[in-house]
Protein backbone atom coordinates (compact mmCIF):
# COMPACT_ATOMS: atom_id res chain seq x y z
CA UNK A 1 0.00 0.00 0.00
CA UNK A 2 1.06 3.13 -0.17
CA UNK A 3 1.29 5.83 2.43
CA UNK A 4 0.66 9.95 2.80
CA UNK A 5 1.66 11.45 6.07
CA UNK A 6 -0.93 13.88 7.36
CA UNK A 7 -0.38 17.18 7.64
CA UNK A 8 -1.92 20.01 9.28
CA UNK A 9 -4.05 22.11 6.27
CA UNK A 10 -2.93 19.79 3.73
CA UNK A 11 -5.58 18.01 1.86
CA UNK A 12 -4.53 13.75 2.20
CA UNK A 13 -4.57 12.36 -1.32
CA UNK A 14 -6.11 8.63 0.51
CA UNK A 15 -8.02 10.24 3.42
CA UNK A 16 -11.70 11.00 1.99
CA UNK A 17 -13.86 12.97 4.61
CA UNK A 18 -16.90 11.17 2.90
CA UNK A 19 -16.67 7.62 3.82
CA UNK A 20 -18.53 6.05 6.40
CA UNK A 21 -16.18 3.95 8.11
CA UNK A 22 -12.40 5.12 9.38
CA UNK A 23 -9.87 2.82 11.09
CA UNK A 24 -6.73 4.09 12.91
CA UNK A 25 -3.83 1.05 13.82
CA UNK A 26 -0.97 1.93 16.04
CA UNK A 27 1.56 -0.56 16.97
CA UNK A 28 3.33 -1.07 20.25
CA UNK A 29 6.88 -1.63 21.50
CA UNK A 30 10.11 -1.76 18.95
CA UNK A 31 13.07 -2.43 19.91
CA UNK A 32 16.20 -1.92 17.55
CA UNK A 33 13.47 -1.31 14.99
CA UNK A 34 14.64 2.00 13.97
CA UNK A 35 18.30 1.02 13.15
CA UNK A 36 17.27 -1.54 11.38
CA UNK A 37 15.25 0.74 8.99
CA UNK A 38 11.81 -1.21 9.74
CA UNK A 39 8.45 0.16 10.24
CA UNK A 40 5.20 -1.87 11.06
CA UNK A 41 3.09 -2.69 7.91
CA UNK A 42 0.04 -4.24 6.84
CA UNK A 43 2.04 -6.26 4.90
CA UNK A 44 2.11 -9.79 7.32
CA UNK A 45 5.22 -11.12 5.32
CA UNK A 46 7.01 -7.45 5.72
CA UNK A 47 5.67 -7.90 9.43
CA UNK A 48 7.37 -11.31 10.24
CA UNK A 49 9.19 -13.27 7.27
CA UNK A 50 9.85 -16.05 8.74
CA UNK A 51 6.08 -17.13 9.11
CA UNK A 52 3.97 -14.43 7.92
CA UNK A 53 2.37 -14.74 3.80
CA UNK A 54 2.46 -11.75 1.78
CA UNK A 55 -0.66 -10.52 2.08
CA UNK A 56 -1.55 -6.57 2.30
CA UNK A 57 -4.14 -6.88 4.92
CA UNK A 58 -5.64 -3.41 4.44
CA UNK A 59 -6.40 -4.31 0.82
CA UNK A 60 -10.02 -5.68 1.41
CA UNK A 61 -10.50 -2.43 4.03
CA UNK A 62 -9.66 0.17 1.09
CA UNK A 63 -12.54 -2.27 -1.33
CA UNK A 64 -15.00 -1.96 1.39
CA UNK A 65 -14.60 1.58 1.20
CA UNK A 66 -12.42 2.18 4.80
CA UNK A 67 -9.45 4.98 5.31
CA UNK A 68 -6.96 3.39 6.89
CA UNK A 69 -4.45 5.27 9.15
CA UNK A 70 -1.61 4.09 11.10
CA UNK A 71 -0.20 6.02 13.63
CA UNK A 72 3.65 5.65 14.15
CA UNK A 73 5.34 6.27 17.70
CA UNK A 74 8.34 3.69 16.64
CA UNK A 75 11.30 6.05 17.75
CA UNK A 76 9.47 6.33 21.08
CA UNK A 77 9.20 3.03 21.22
CA UNK A 78 12.03 1.89 20.47
CA UNK A 79 13.59 1.08 24.14
CA UNK A 80 14.93 -1.94 25.30
CA UNK A 81 12.96 -2.16 28.42
CA UNK A 82 9.31 -2.24 27.65
CA UNK A 83 8.38 -0.46 30.56
CA UNK A 84 10.34 3.00 29.67
CA UNK A 85 8.37 2.67 25.97
CA UNK A 86 5.08 2.15 28.30
CA UNK A 87 5.86 4.93 30.56
CA UNK A 88 5.69 7.66 27.56
CA UNK A 89 2.24 6.64 26.46
CA UNK A 90 1.48 8.25 29.89
CA UNK A 91 3.48 11.03 30.67
CA UNK A 92 6.29 13.35 29.26
CA UNK A 93 7.83 12.92 32.81
CA UNK A 94 9.17 9.68 32.99
CA UNK A 95 12.86 8.90 33.82
CA UNK A 96 13.79 7.93 30.15
CA UNK A 97 11.28 11.36 29.17
CA UNK A 98 10.74 11.61 25.72
CA UNK A 99 13.74 10.37 23.95
CA UNK A 100 13.76 9.01 20.76
CA UNK A 101 16.10 7.51 18.52
CA UNK A 102 17.25 8.27 15.39
CA UNK A 103 18.96 6.07 12.65
CA UNK A 104 22.17 6.40 14.08
CA UNK A 105 20.98 4.17 17.08
CA UNK A 106 21.16 7.62 19.21
CA UNK A 107 18.47 9.07 21.30
CA UNK A 108 18.00 12.72 21.15
CA UNK A 109 15.22 15.03 23.07
CA UNK A 110 15.59 17.43 20.24
CA UNK A 111 12.16 19.99 19.04
CA UNK A 112 9.53 18.07 21.02
CA UNK A 113 6.57 18.95 22.02
CA UNK A 114 6.16 20.73 25.11
CA UNK A 115 4.82 18.35 28.31
CA UNK A 116 3.80 15.97 25.44
CA UNK A 117 3.61 12.37 25.71
CA UNK A 118 2.81 9.35 22.72
CA UNK A 119 -0.74 9.72 23.33
CA UNK A 120 -0.90 13.73 23.52
CA UNK A 121 0.96 13.61 19.82
CA UNK A 122 -1.91 11.34 18.56
CA UNK A 123 -4.84 12.99 20.06
CA UNK A 124 -3.52 16.45 18.23
CA UNK A 125 -3.10 14.41 14.66
CA UNK A 126 -6.25 13.13 15.05
CA UNK A 127 -8.02 16.21 15.17
CA UNK A 128 -5.84 17.75 12.37
CA UNK A 129 -6.58 15.14 10.46
CA UNK A 130 -10.32 14.03 11.13
CA UNK A 131 -11.14 17.74 11.71
CA UNK A 132 -14.77 17.45 10.55
CA UNK A 133 -15.23 14.01 9.71
CA UNK A 134 -18.75 12.58 10.74
CA UNK A 135 -18.58 8.73 10.08
CA UNK A 136 -17.52 6.00 12.62
CA UNK A 137 -14.08 5.52 13.73
CA UNK A 138 -12.41 2.44 15.08
CA UNK A 139 -9.25 2.24 17.12
CA UNK A 140 -7.22 -0.41 16.96
CA UNK A 141 -3.96 -0.72 18.49
CA UNK A 142 -1.33 -4.09 19.26
CA UNK A 143 0.56 -4.87 21.90
CA UNK A 144 1.16 -1.44 23.84
CA UNK A 145 -0.54 0.11 21.07
CA UNK A 146 -3.97 -1.29 22.91
CA UNK A 147 -2.80 1.30 26.17
CA UNK A 148 -2.39 4.15 23.51
CA UNK A 149 -5.27 3.75 21.52
CA UNK A 150 -7.15 3.65 25.13
CA UNK A 151 -5.51 6.34 26.71
CA UNK A 152 -6.38 8.41 23.57
CA UNK A 153 -10.15 8.08 23.08
CA UNK A 154 -10.63 8.78 26.89
CA UNK A 155 -8.67 12.09 26.58
CA UNK A 156 -11.02 12.84 23.54
CA UNK A 157 -13.56 12.17 25.48
CA UNK A 158 -12.35 14.55 28.08
CA UNK A 159 -11.71 17.15 25.67
CA UNK A 160 -15.47 16.55 24.33
CA UNK A 161 -16.68 17.15 27.73
CA UNK A 162 -14.42 20.40 28.00
CA UNK A 163 -15.78 21.88 24.65
CA UNK A 164 -12.30 21.61 23.41
CA UNK A 165 -13.50 19.06 20.62
CA UNK A 166 -16.05 17.75 18.44
CA UNK A 167 -18.35 15.31 19.21
CA UNK A 168 -17.92 13.14 16.09
CA UNK A 169 -14.12 12.44 17.55
CA UNK A 170 -14.94 9.89 20.00
CA UNK A 171 -14.51 6.34 18.46
CA UNK A 172 -17.23 4.13 17.91
CA UNK A 173 -15.00 0.47 18.47
CA UNK A 174 -11.91 0.14 20.09
CA UNK A 175 -9.93 -3.74 19.05
CA UNK A 176 -7.04 -4.60 21.97
CA UNK A 177 -4.99 -6.95 19.45
CA UNK A 178 -2.57 -9.35 22.24
CA UNK A 179 -2.73 -6.06 24.36
CA UNK A 180 0.42 -5.90 27.25
CA UNK A 181 -0.18 -4.05 30.26
CA UNK A 182 2.93 -4.56 32.75
CA UNK A 183 2.42 -5.66 36.08
CA UNK A 184 3.09 -2.95 38.89
CA UNK A 185 6.23 -4.33 40.83
CA UNK A 186 8.10 -2.43 43.71
CA UNK A 187 11.80 -1.28 42.69
CA UNK A 188 11.35 -2.98 39.12
CA UNK A 189 8.64 -1.44 37.95
CA UNK A 190 6.92 1.10 40.33
CA UNK A 191 5.29 3.04 37.74
CA UNK A 192 5.34 6.20 39.62
CA UNK A 193 4.33 8.04 36.77
CA UNK A 194 0.62 7.12 37.35
CA UNK A 195 -1.04 9.42 39.49
CA UNK A 196 -3.43 8.08 42.26
CA UNK A 197 -1.26 5.80 42.87
CA UNK A 198 -2.93 3.11 39.89
CA UNK A 199 -1.30 0.65 38.03
CA UNK A 200 -1.81 1.16 34.27
CA UNK A 201 -3.98 -1.65 33.95
CA UNK A 202 -6.39 -0.52 36.89
CA UNK A 203 -6.07 2.88 34.76
CA UNK A 204 -7.30 1.00 31.55
CA UNK A 205 -9.51 -1.04 33.23
CA UNK A 206 -11.69 2.09 34.39
CA UNK A 207 -11.24 3.79 30.63
CA UNK A 208 -12.72 0.63 29.47
CA UNK A 209 -15.22 0.46 31.94
CA UNK A 210 -15.91 4.56 31.82
CA UNK A 211 -16.23 4.78 27.54
CA UNK A 212 -18.54 1.24 27.48
CA UNK A 213 -21.14 3.23 29.69
CA UNK A 214 -20.85 5.98 27.01
CA UNK A 215 -21.67 3.19 24.53
CA UNK A 216 -18.13 2.64 22.71
CA UNK A 217 -18.37 -0.90 21.48
CA UNK A 218 -14.77 -3.23 22.45
CA UNK A 219 -13.47 -6.30 21.18
CA UNK A 220 -10.46 -7.92 22.35
CA UNK A 221 -8.36 -10.59 20.68
CA UNK A 222 -5.08 -12.90 21.99
CA UNK A 223 -2.60 -15.30 20.09
CA UNK A 224 -0.03 -15.68 22.35
CA UNK A 225 0.72 -15.68 26.33
CA UNK A 226 2.18 -12.00 25.87
CA UNK A 227 -0.48 -10.32 27.33
CA UNK A 228 -1.66 -13.62 29.80
CA UNK A 229 -0.40 -14.14 33.70
CA UNK A 230 2.02 -16.96 31.99
CA UNK A 231 4.41 -14.23 30.66
CA UNK A 232 6.47 -11.97 33.06
CA UNK A 233 6.24 -8.88 34.06
CA UNK A 234 2.32 -8.67 32.30
CA UNK A 235 -0.90 -8.26 34.13
CA UNK A 236 -3.68 -10.38 32.74
CA UNK A 237 -6.06 -7.53 33.76
CA UNK A 238 -9.29 -10.28 33.71
CA UNK A 239 -11.42 -7.42 35.18
CA UNK A 240 -10.58 -5.64 31.47
CA UNK A 241 -11.52 -8.57 29.64
CA UNK A 242 -15.18 -8.84 31.33
CA UNK A 243 -16.12 -6.08 29.78
CA UNK A 244 -15.14 -7.16 26.01
CA UNK A 245 -16.07 -8.91 23.38
CA UNK A 246 -12.85 -11.60 24.23
CA UNK A 247 -12.14 -14.44 21.16
CA UNK A 248 -8.47 -16.31 21.72
CA UNK A 249 -7.14 -17.11 18.24
CA UNK A 250 -5.32 -20.38 17.04
CA UNK A 251 -1.95 -19.67 15.44
CA UNK A 252 -1.01 -22.96 14.91
CA UNK A 253 0.99 -22.69 12.07
CA UNK A 254 3.45 -20.91 13.99
CA UNK A 255 5.50 -23.34 16.90
CA UNK A 256 4.34 -22.43 20.50
CA UNK A 257 7.99 -21.37 20.78
CA UNK A 258 7.86 -18.59 18.65
CA UNK A 259 6.41 -16.30 20.85
CA UNK A 260 6.85 -13.17 19.38
CA UNK A 261 5.76 -14.45 15.48
CA UNK A 262 2.27 -15.66 17.63
CA UNK A 263 1.75 -12.07 19.16
CA UNK A 264 2.58 -10.44 15.77
CA UNK A 265 0.47 -12.65 13.78
CA UNK A 266 -2.55 -11.00 15.99
CA UNK A 267 -2.75 -7.42 13.99
CA UNK A 268 -1.81 -9.56 10.79
CA UNK A 269 -5.26 -11.59 11.29
CA UNK A 270 -7.60 -9.23 12.56
CA UNK A 271 -7.19 -7.00 9.49
CA UNK A 272 -7.26 -9.89 6.94
CA UNK A 273 -10.63 -11.12 8.98
CA UNK A 274 -11.96 -8.23 7.34
CA UNK A 275 -11.87 -9.82 3.72
CA UNK A 276 -14.29 -12.62 5.34
CA UNK A 277 -17.55 -13.50 6.87
CA UNK A 278 -17.21 -13.72 10.71
CA UNK A 279 -16.55 -17.47 11.83
CA UNK A 280 -19.11 -19.80 13.22
CA UNK A 281 -19.35 -21.51 16.17
CA UNK A 282 -18.97 -24.81 16.54
CA UNK A 283 -20.86 -27.10 19.23
CA UNK A 284 -17.92 -29.86 19.04
CA UNK A 285 -18.13 -30.91 15.42
CA UNK A 286 -21.90 -29.07 14.92
CA UNK A 287 -21.64 -25.87 13.47
CA UNK A 288 -24.38 -23.91 15.82
CA UNK A 289 -26.95 -22.48 13.71
CA UNK A 290 -27.20 -18.38 13.65
CA UNK A 291 -24.12 -18.18 16.16
CA UNK A 292 -20.80 -16.31 15.21
CA UNK A 293 -17.64 -15.47 16.75
CA UNK A 294 -16.16 -11.77 16.85
CA UNK A 295 -14.22 -10.30 14.20
CA UNK A 296 -13.13 -7.59 12.39
CA UNK A 297 -16.01 -8.17 10.21
CA UNK A 298 -18.33 -8.42 12.91
CA UNK A 299 -20.95 -5.63 12.85
CA UNK A 300 -21.37 -3.25 15.82
CA UNK A 301 -24.53 -4.97 17.28
CA UNK A 302 -22.74 -7.86 16.73
CA UNK A 303 -19.96 -7.04 19.26
CA UNK A 304 -22.46 -5.41 21.89
CA UNK A 305 -24.68 -8.60 22.12
CA UNK A 306 -20.93 -10.66 22.34
CA UNK A 307 -20.05 -7.67 25.22
CA UNK A 308 -23.15 -8.40 27.13
CA UNK A 309 -22.21 -12.08 27.44
CA UNK A 310 -18.09 -11.68 28.33
CA UNK A 311 -18.50 -12.53 31.76
CA UNK A 312 -20.39 -15.89 31.55
CA UNK A 313 -18.11 -16.99 27.87
CA UNK A 314 -15.47 -16.22 25.41
CA UNK A 315 -14.68 -17.75 22.20
CA UNK A 316 -11.71 -20.05 21.51
CA UNK A 317 -10.57 -21.11 17.94
CA UNK A 318 -11.44 -25.11 17.77
CA UNK A 319 -11.25 -25.16 13.74
CA UNK A 320 -8.47 -24.18 11.18
CA UNK A 321 -5.49 -23.10 13.80
CA UNK A 322 -2.88 -24.83 11.91
CA UNK A 323 -3.40 -22.48 8.58
CA UNK A 324 -3.64 -18.93 8.02
CA UNK A 325 -6.56 -19.01 6.26
CA UNK A 326 -9.98 -17.84 6.92
CA UNK A 327 -12.11 -20.36 4.89
CA UNK A 328 -12.32 -23.26 7.53
CA UNK A 329 -12.31 -20.98 10.80
CA UNK A 330 -14.33 -21.71 13.71
CA UNK A 331 -14.66 -21.44 17.06
CA UNK A 332 -16.71 -22.78 20.21
CA UNK A 333 -17.78 -21.27 23.11
CA UNK A 334 -16.40 -21.54 26.42
CA UNK A 335 -17.92 -20.91 30.05
CA UNK A 336 -16.42 -17.76 32.01
CA UNK A 337 -17.22 -17.88 35.65
CA UNK A 338 -18.84 -14.69 36.43
CA UNK A 339 -17.33 -12.56 39.22
CA UNK A 340 -19.74 -13.55 41.64
CA UNK A 341 -20.08 -17.32 41.28
CA UNK A 342 -16.08 -16.88 41.49
CA UNK A 343 -16.29 -14.65 44.75
CA UNK A 344 -18.39 -17.24 46.04
CA UNK A 345 -16.50 -20.31 44.86
CA UNK A 346 -13.41 -18.99 46.36
CA UNK A 347 -15.18 -17.98 49.87
CA UNK A 348 -16.46 -21.83 50.01
CA UNK A 349 -12.75 -23.03 49.34
CA UNK A 350 -11.37 -20.42 52.21
CA UNK A 351 -13.93 -22.10 54.45
CA UNK A 352 -13.32 -25.72 53.41
CA UNK A 353 -9.64 -24.65 53.72
CA UNK A 354 -10.08 -23.41 57.06
CA UNK A 355 -11.92 -26.49 58.26
CA UNK A 356 -9.46 -28.92 57.01
CA UNK A 357 -6.76 -26.31 58.76
CA UNK A 358 -9.11 -26.85 62.00
CA UNK A 359 -9.45 -30.07 62.04
CA UNK A 360 -5.81 -31.31 60.89
CA UNK A 361 -5.12 -28.87 64.19
CA UNK A 362 -7.11 -30.89 66.50
CA UNK A 363 -5.81 -33.92 65.05
CA UNK A 364 -2.53 -32.55 65.96
CA UNK A 365 -3.18 -32.03 69.45
CA UNK A 366 -4.62 -35.26 69.80
CA UNK A 367 -1.67 -37.03 68.62
CA UNK A 368 0.67 -34.51 70.68
CA UNK A 369 -0.98 -35.77 73.99
CA UNK A 370 -1.08 -39.50 73.00
CA UNK A 371 2.26 -39.23 72.75
CA UNK A 372 3.27 -37.39 75.73
CA UNK A 373 1.08 -40.11 77.36
CA UNK A 374 2.93 -42.57 75.76
CA UNK A 375 6.19 -40.82 76.75
CA UNK A 376 5.06 -40.59 80.22
CA UNK A 377 4.30 -44.28 80.31
CA UNK A 378 7.68 -45.18 79.09
CA UNK A 379 9.20 -43.17 81.35
CA UNK A 380 7.76 -44.58 84.24
CA UNK A 381 9.00 -48.40 82.99
CA UNK A 382 12.46 -46.60 82.17
CA UNK A 383 12.61 -45.68 86.09
CA UNK A 384 10.72 -49.19 87.16
CA UNK A 385 13.72 -50.82 84.94
CA UNK A 386 16.53 -48.70 86.42
CA UNK A 387 15.88 -49.73 90.04
CA UNK A 388 15.21 -53.10 89.26
CA UNK A 389 18.47 -53.12 87.45
CA UNK A 390 19.81 -51.05 91.05
CA UNK A 391 18.70 -53.67 92.97
CA UNK A 392 19.72 -56.73 91.25
CA UNK A 393 23.25 -54.67 91.02
CA UNK A 394 22.93 -55.15 94.73
CA UNK A 395 22.18 -58.17 95.08
CA UNK A 396 25.21 -59.24 93.06
CA UNK A 397 27.69 -57.09 94.74
CA UNK A 398 26.62 -58.51 98.05
CA UNK A 399 27.17 -61.63 96.54
CA UNK A 400 30.20 -60.91 95.32
CA UNK A 401 31.44 -59.77 98.31
CA UNK A 402 30.32 -62.65 100.16
CA UNK A 403 31.91 -65.03 97.70
CA UNK A 404 35.15 -62.93 97.99
CA UNK A 405 34.93 -63.33 102.22
CA UNK A 406 34.40 -66.70 101.85
CA UNK A 407 37.52 -67.29 99.32
CA UNK A 408 39.85 -65.21 101.43
CA UNK A 409 39.37 -66.87 104.64
CA UNK A 410 40.61 -70.57 104.05
CA UNK A 411 43.73 -68.34 102.55
CA UNK A 412 44.35 -66.53 105.25
CA UNK A 413 44.25 -69.69 107.49
CA UNK A 414 46.18 -71.86 105.88
CA UNK A 415 49.73 -69.97 106.22
CA UNK A 416 48.85 -70.14 110.03
CA UNK A 417 48.28 -74.34 109.77
CA UNK A 418 51.30 -74.04 108.20
CA UNK A 419 53.08 -72.10 111.09
CA UNK A 420 51.70 -73.98 114.08
CA UNK A 421 52.95 -77.64 112.56
CA UNK A 422 55.80 -78.73 115.55
CA UNK A 423 59.17 -79.44 114.24
CA UNK A 424 57.95 -83.19 114.23
CA UNK A 425 55.51 -82.64 111.11
CA UNK A 426 58.17 -81.90 108.85
CA UNK A 427 57.15 -84.03 106.33
CA UNK A 428 53.77 -82.66 106.06
CA UNK A 429 54.75 -79.36 106.34
CA UNK A 430 56.88 -79.97 103.15
CA UNK A 431 53.96 -81.69 101.57
CA UNK A 432 51.31 -78.68 102.30
CA UNK A 433 53.75 -76.48 100.63
CA UNK A 434 54.15 -78.27 97.38
CA UNK A 435 50.63 -78.00 97.08
CA UNK A 436 50.08 -74.71 97.79
CA UNK A 437 52.81 -73.57 95.64
CA UNK A 438 51.91 -76.02 92.67
CA UNK A 439 48.15 -74.03 92.69
CA UNK A 440 49.77 -70.61 92.81
CA UNK A 441 51.94 -71.42 89.43
CA UNK A 442 49.68 -73.50 87.71
CA UNK A 443 49.59 -71.05 85.16
CA UNK A 444 52.83 -70.59 84.17
CA UNK A 445 55.26 -73.51 82.68
CA UNK A 446 56.61 -75.73 85.32
CA UNK A 447 60.54 -74.75 86.76
CA UNK A 448 62.52 -75.70 88.59
CA UNK A 449 61.68 -73.96 92.25
CA UNK A 450 65.04 -71.91 93.97
CA UNK A 451 66.93 -73.64 96.20
CA UNK A 452 65.05 -76.99 95.63
CA UNK A 453 65.94 -79.75 92.92
CA UNK A 454 63.97 -79.94 89.84
CA UNK A 455 60.42 -81.40 89.74
CA UNK A 456 60.28 -84.88 88.20
CA UNK A 457 57.70 -85.80 85.14
CA UNK A 458 55.51 -87.53 87.89
CA UNK A 459 55.65 -84.86 90.28
CA UNK A 460 54.79 -82.22 87.59
CA UNK A 461 51.89 -84.26 86.42
CA UNK A 462 50.44 -84.30 90.00
CA UNK A 463 50.61 -80.62 90.06
CA UNK A 464 48.80 -80.36 86.85
CA UNK A 465 46.68 -82.46 88.37
CA UNK A 466 45.99 -81.15 91.85
CA UNK A 467 46.30 -77.56 90.75
CA UNK A 468 42.37 -78.39 89.40
CA UNK A 469 40.90 -78.94 93.26
CA UNK A 470 39.35 -76.07 95.07
CA UNK A 471 41.74 -74.39 97.90
CA UNK A 472 39.61 -75.38 100.24
CA UNK A 473 39.22 -78.52 99.49
CA UNK A 474 43.11 -78.93 100.07
CA UNK A 475 43.03 -76.39 103.11
CA UNK A 476 40.97 -78.95 105.05
CA UNK A 477 43.22 -82.18 103.78
CA UNK A 478 46.20 -80.69 105.18
CA UNK A 479 44.24 -79.61 108.36
CA UNK A 480 43.33 -83.79 108.63
CA UNK A 481 47.59 -83.98 107.98
CA UNK A 482 48.17 -81.82 110.94
CA UNK A 483 45.45 -83.49 113.06
CA UNK A 484 47.04 -86.76 112.10
CA UNK A 485 50.37 -85.43 113.16
CA UNK A 486 49.34 -83.69 116.07
CA UNK A 487 48.42 -86.90 117.20
CA UNK A 488 51.11 -88.86 116.52
CA UNK A 489 53.62 -86.55 118.86
CA UNK A 490 51.29 -87.45 121.22
CA UNK A 491 51.63 -91.36 120.97
CA UNK A 492 53.57 -93.18 124.13
CA UNK A 493 57.08 -93.26 123.27
CA UNK A 494 57.44 -96.95 122.65
CA UNK A 495 56.28 -96.68 119.45
CA UNK A 496 59.10 -97.00 116.33
CA UNK A 497 59.24 -94.01 113.60
CA UNK A 498 57.87 -95.32 110.60
CA UNK A 499 54.54 -95.85 112.89
CA UNK A 500 54.77 -92.57 113.47
CA UNK A 501 55.61 -91.57 109.98
CA UNK A 502 52.48 -93.74 108.76
CA UNK A 503 49.43 -91.05 108.20
CA UNK A 504 51.95 -88.59 106.93
CA UNK A 505 52.18 -91.39 103.97
CA UNK A 506 48.34 -91.98 104.26
CA UNK A 507 47.92 -88.21 103.48
CA UNK A 508 50.33 -87.42 100.82
CA UNK A 509 48.74 -90.75 98.97
CA UNK A 510 45.23 -88.76 99.75
CA UNK A 511 46.29 -85.73 98.74
CA UNK A 512 47.51 -87.30 95.06
CA UNK A 513 44.48 -89.19 94.54
CA UNK A 514 42.58 -86.17 94.86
Amino acid sequence: NKLAKSQSGVENPYFDKNRENTVVYTHGLGTNRVEQGYRNTFNYKANDPKFGLDICTADAWIEQGWNVGIFYWDQFADEQNPFDAEAKIWTAESPKGMRYKLSDGQYHKENLPPSACVSDMLVIHLAAALGTYTGSIRLAGHALGAQVMLRVARLIFDKVEKGKLPMNLTPRRIALLDPFFSRKMPVVNPQKFMKNNFSVAVKCFHYTKYMREKGVLFELYRTSIMGSASWPHADPNTDLCELVALAEIGADYIPVYETQSRHLACPNIYFHSLSAPPPAVYNGETRAEGVIAPSASSSDAEIYAYMQDSKVQKFVQSHGRESFSLKFRGFSLRSCAPRDLLEEATSKSKQIAGDLAEKSKAQLNVAQSKTLELAEASKVKMEAAQVQTLKMAHRFQTRWSQWRIQAAEPRSEAPKAADSMSSANVATKAALQSIMGDFLWSTKEPTAKPGTPEQSDSDAKVATSDAKFDTSAQVDQAAKKEDASESAAEAPEGKSTEETAAPTEDAELSTESK
